[in-house]
């Protein structure tokens, strides 16, 4: 195997959380439970023709034994990491659909919404705002990243372009008030500071305040060998008990859980002001439900090392016995880069990866020269096999591969298996 890539030495890492002590607790007990060796920063989508010399970094995924809170070090900073970010939820139809069922849920179980305002942070290019405001509900978006936040502004959707914390939720109380609604979809895992983070959705959250929390679940993770969603954007892996304490240190409260079929087992958490809500049942069954999935368990999490080990195994022996340039990758996703180190998979048995976000198109996989180009390129190929790393968008992906192209394999890596025609 052979990589483009120029600098294989860690630097020092920006901060303990994660490595030393534990980002939602402060317990210095934490436990490694995968090593998956190193990595570069996912998301990071050199131009492609900038030379190889990004930096790898080690990737290993760790669990506080006092909380269950799943996370990794931090070696990059949020700011370089989010400042200016590639991916655009709209481009994909099975999102849209899920932002457009949420809001029509929420908005018919709490009907009070429609008095004040929902503010969405990580709101990416205002795809989920846009159908609150279809509604006449008034919105605020947060994102970081500058160049998401323009396409969202846009679109008509107010949005702040920073990182989110109590010094922000400060700002924003005196000058709109408290929200309605709080919604941090699939942001949480994204945050190194997650205290500050918590602690600023618990400055904005007033006595009728709802937050609405979605991220994967560290229960579904270990139990199905998901290795791949493991990256250093996604500094933690949540799971019922962390948040639960956490909220009630901020005198808050998690009062409902969803379990979700989103990236292969997500969960939706409601939290609000401690005292004005009844806690249901949900709670202690889905935390239940957890420890059942491996959340805890020395033993399942050992099992999830070698079944993850082995998945890697023979995916890498299936593309590395490939002809050269006899694979295509879609999707120029997180997953990918992972897959790709962690499997150690031969750069020289891909001729390109594909994806359908222009921001990412033009640009080259990190730690490769492995270029990403739209998929329409699938036209003129024949006898070729593409393999979808973002899995849990299958149907979406298969669906558009074929539209183009009816006559190419399509491949799934993780378990590896291919699709029927």
């Amino acid at each position: 195997m052979q990589y483009s890539l120029g600098v294989l030495k860690s630097p020092d890492k920006q901060d303990a959380r994660g490595l030393d002590f534990c980002r939602a607790c402060f317990s210095k007990n934490l436990v490694r439970i995968l090593d998956l060796g190193f990595s570069p920063i996912a998301n990071s989508l050199p131009d492609i023709l900038s030379p190889c010399t990004e930096p790898i970094y080690p990737l290993v995924l760790s669990v506080c034994k006092d909380c269950n809170l799943g996370q990794i070090a931090e070696f990059e900073s949020a700011h370089d990491i989010f400042s200016e970010y590639p991916y655009l939820s709209s481009t994909s139809s099975f999102w849209l659909q899920h932002a457009s069922y949420f809001v029509n849920e929420v908005v018919h179980k709490y009907p009070a919404l429609k008095k004040g305002y929902v503010l969405e942070i990580a709101s990416n290019d205002g795809y989920l705002l846009k159908y609150f405001q279809d509604q006449g509900i008034e919105v605020l978006g947060v994102d970081p990243a500058e160049n998401v936040a323009l396409i969202a502004k846009g679109k008509g959707i107010p949005t702040i372009p920073k990182f989110f914390g109590v010094s922000l939720a400060i700002e924003i109380l005196k000058k709109f008030g408290a929200p309605s609604l709080i919604v941090a979809n699939n942001v949480a895992a994204h945050v190194p500071d997650m205290v500050d983070f918590f602690g600023g959705v618990a400055k904005l959250c007033g006595p009728t305040t709802i937050v609405s929390i979605e991220n994967p679940s560290l229960g579904f993770l270990l139990e199905n060998n998901y290795y791949d969603t493991i990256y250093h954007e996604h500094f933690s892996y949540l799971s019922v008990e962390p948040i639960q304490k956490l909220s009630k240190f901020l005198g808050m409260e998690l009062f409902d859980v969803e379990t979700l079929d989103t990236h292969g087992g997500s969960l939706r958490y409601w939290i609000g002001k401690s005292g004005f809500h009844q806690i249901n049942p949900s709670v202690g069954i889905v935390r239940d439900d957890e420890l059942k999935r491996g959340v805890g368990n020395r033993k399942k999490a050992e099992e999830f090392e070698l079944q993850s080990k082995a998945s890697m195994g023979e995916l890498a022996t299936w593309v590395n016995t490939q002809p050269e340039k006899s694979i295509v990758g879609y999707g120029a996703a997180a997953k990918t880069v992972t897959t790709f180190f962690a499997a150690r998979l031969s750069e020289d048995r891909f001729s390109m990866i594909i994806d359908a976000n222009g921001l990412k198109q033009n640009h080259r996989l990190p730690g490769t020269k492995i270029p990403i180009l739209s998929p329409e390129v699938l036209h003129n190929s024949s006898g070729t096999k593409v393999l979808v790393f973002p899995w849990n968008l299958e149907n979406e992906i298969v669906e558009n591969i074929r539209r183009i192209n009816p006559e190419v394999e399509i491949w799934i890596p993780n378990p590896l298996r291919r699709v029927n025609p």
